[in-house]
């Protein structure tokens, strides 16, 4: 049998994206709460999408409840939102291995997607409902593009902002 992915050593990986690929990424928010609770943060995910080169990003929602549409109908969100899924995990997700399983479908719903410029994304990132972004789109996007898709955890430094 052959290895898993996660078992490859980081220069062992599938074969490389293209160039317009390479910048494509799946935004994965993990919503906690019910459908009744709004998503934290709409304006400033808005202007972060807004500032991504067009398709580059793919939305992913898990939200408990959210399974009819019409919560993502109700939330107005000002981006586009590519899927949410379909039977999300319900109750109490902090401290339990639920938590795991609803990481897991969000996962499974951006690897088995294309974004809207055709691309399979070749980076996930998987995100909180609060989550903010601290850089614009088009950087981010730009030291993706400039990286190969490998697993990794890593660090980047942010400018110091003056309070």
């Amino acid at each position: 049998m052959p290895p898993t992915p996660a078992l490859l050593p980081p220069d062992a990986g599938p074969s490389e994206p293209s160039e317009l690929c390479r910048g494509t990424v799946a935004y994965l928010f993990l919503l906690p709460g019910t459908v009744r609770e709004p998503f934290a943060l709409p304006q400033t995910w808005g202007e972060y999408f807004a500032g991504c080169e067009e398709g580059e990003a793919a939305v992913h929602l898990h939200a408990q409840g959210a399974n009819d549409g019409s919560w993502l109908a109700a939330q107005g969100l000002p981006f586009r939102v590519d899927s949410v899924v379909a039977d999300p995990v319900q109750g109490e997700l902090r401290f339990n291995f639920t938590m795991q399983e609803a990481m897991l479908k969000l996962w499974a719903a951006g690897a088995n997607a294309t974004a809207a410029n055709g691309c399979a994304p070749a980076w996930h990132q998987l995100l909180s409902d609060n989550a903010a972004p601290l850089q614009p789109c088009r950087e981010v996007h730009a030291r993706l593009r400039a990286t190969p898709p490998r697993s990794r955890l890593w660090a980047w430094e942010c400018d110091v902002l003056d309070m």
